[in-house]
């Protein structure tokens, strides 16, 4: 599994390597800067 910050960390070296495609979307930032995991900022919502 990938933590948020790894993911923010690779974002920004693909960014470097091969442009602005691949920059590290702002929820992503804010994720990692608060210790926030994707399952608990968005995995909470059930089924209708």
């Amino acid at each position: 599994m990938l933590s948020i910050s790894e993911a923010a960390r690779r974002c920004d070296a693909l960014t470097e390597a091969f442009g602005p495609r691949f920059t590290t979307p702002e929820t992503l930032r804010e994720m990692a800067r608060s210790g926030e995991s994707f399952y608990g900022r968005f995995g909470t919502r059930t089924a209708a």
